[in-house]
Order: C-alpha cells, then sequence, then structure tokens
C-alpha cells in the first residue's frame, strides 16, 4: 500500500498455508502506512484469516469495527475478530454504514 492509498499486488511464495492468501498481510500493510488513521470493518465471511490483522492495527491505534454475528450469512470470520477483544463498534451492515459516515462527517 503506498502513500496515496494505492494496492499493489505482489505473487506470495506459499499458498500452502490454510486460508492463503489472508486479509492479514492487507492489513497489516494498511496498518503500518496509515497507523493509527487505518480502519477495517470485517463483515460476513468463512475462517478467522482476519484476527491477527484486526490486532496488529488496533495494537498500533487503527479502528475494528465487526458485523453483527447476528446479520451474517456465514459469521466464523466476524467472530473470529470480535474474539480478540479489538472490535470497537459491531452493527448491521446498515449501522456500520452510519457509523462510519458520522465519524467522516466529524
Amino acid at each position: 500500500v503506498d502513500r496515496e492509498g494505492v494496492i499493489t499486488l505482489e505473487a506470495l511464495g506459499d499458498h500452502s498455508l490454510p486460508n492463503s492468501p489472508s486479509i492479514d498481510q492487507v492489513l497489516q500493510d494498511v496498518a503500518d502506512r496509515f497507523v493509527s488513521k487505518a480502519g477495517f470493518i470485517v463483515f460476513s465471511g468463512m475462517a478467522e484469516d482476519a484476527a491477527e490483522g484486526s490486532r496488529y492495527l488496533a495494537g498500533i491505534g487503527g479502528k475494528v469495527y465487526a458485523q453483527d454475528p447476528e446479520t451474517c450469512v456465514i459469521s466464523s470470520m466476524v467472530d473470529g475478530v470480535i474474539e480478540t477483544g479489538v472490535v470497537s463498534f459491531t452493527g448491521s451492515p446498515k449501522a456500520l454504514a452510519g457509523k462510519l459516515l458520522g465519524e467522516l462527517k466529524s
């Protein structure tokens, strides 16, 4: 992720890991670039491949929001991120959009 927020795709060497490629590397790159201005919203999905990246992002001051598991088609990714303890807001997709828009206006 460059200074303007442009994502450049690079080939990863080992795809034998479960959930590879993972969103964790993207979250770490975004966090490294934007530090406390970074944010992540996790929506319905499978596996727990966003947990490590969410911990990292929150650890440097970024915000992590999650879809309410009750509104997910598949909640295992959301559940894994919530279990990390770094999620500061949960809600339906509509509530998440409202929260984000409210923050952008302030």
